[in-house]
């Protein structure tokens, strides 16, 4: 029987810990696992001659979260402080990543946010948007700059509908739900005033373009991210105190 330490990435909340706790803990051969969200680690102590390691790596990316790092514990003592320092330059790794993610939503949520913004507060430039000749394009210009930041938040809609289809939703899926049905609603929207243009209903045409919720999606997932960036951040600083 050996015990192994492994950097876990891709947790939102105790339910994805506890989640990954069940899957692997139901793999043969395993005696015990322990996920510790704060330090984004797992402890497993299984019988190696039952299960390889690549059932575990398997499980745990399967389940939609990363795994990495594994560490064989031959002396828990010296291994644990060893365990620790991979835990923070992983803990720094993954705040750069978020830190990327985090500007690209910002240079594309803002400029989002200005032009739904625009034509209500009368700042420069809202009034041709809202032009009859031009309300298609101000819908398709939304959707064009939602795009960028959907790709790059795409793990969260991963990571939630894969928890979800396993019926062990967490944060991630109710994220992946709001911003999906927004999103759903807003590309629906765009036929729509697509349609009331073709006809010439230009009033009820821009009446659609004033609720996409192109922008609430944005909002949403730049605000996750800038809230998982300073999470990172304090998770990093904490793992250092601990060393």
């Amino acid at each position: 029987m050996i015990t192994r330490v492994f950097t876990i990435t891709g947790m939102t909340c105790s339910v994805c810990s506890s989640y990954i706790e069940k899957i692997v803990t139901k793999l043969p051969g395993v005696m015990s696992a322990e996920v510790n969200l704060l330090t984004n680690s797992m402890r497993v102590e299984y019988e190696e001659e039952i299960l390889p390691l690549d059932a575990i790596l398997s499980a745990v990316i399967d389940a939609g979260y990363g795994i990495s790092g594994t560490t064989h514990d031959q002396d828990a003592d010296s291994s644990c402080s060893s365990d620790r320092r991979n835990l923070a330059r992983s803990g720094e790794s993954g705040g750069e990543n978020t830190l990327l993610r985090l500007f690209v939503s910002a240079v594309f949520s803002v400029p989002l946010s200005y032009i739904v913004m625009a034509p209500i507060l009368g700042l420069p430039g809202g009034h041709i948007l809202m032009e009859s000749a031009h309300v298609f394009s101000f819908a398709f210009l939304q959707f064009l700059f939602v795009l960028p930041v959907v790709y790059v938040n795409r793990s969260i809609f991963i990571r939630g509908f894969k928890s979800l289809a396993r019926f062990a939703p967490n944060m991630d899926s109710l994220i992946a739900i709001g911003t999906t049905a927004a999103l759903g609603y807003g590309v629906f929207a765009m036929f729509a005033i697509a349609q009331s243009h073709g006809l010439e209903n230009v009033d009820k045409a821009i009446k659609r373009a004033m609720n996409l919720y192109f922008e609430s999606a944005a909002m949403i997932l730049t605000l996750v991210t800038l809230g998982k960036y300073l999470e990172s951040g304090a998770k990093r600083r904490t793992t250092e105190m601990i060393l």
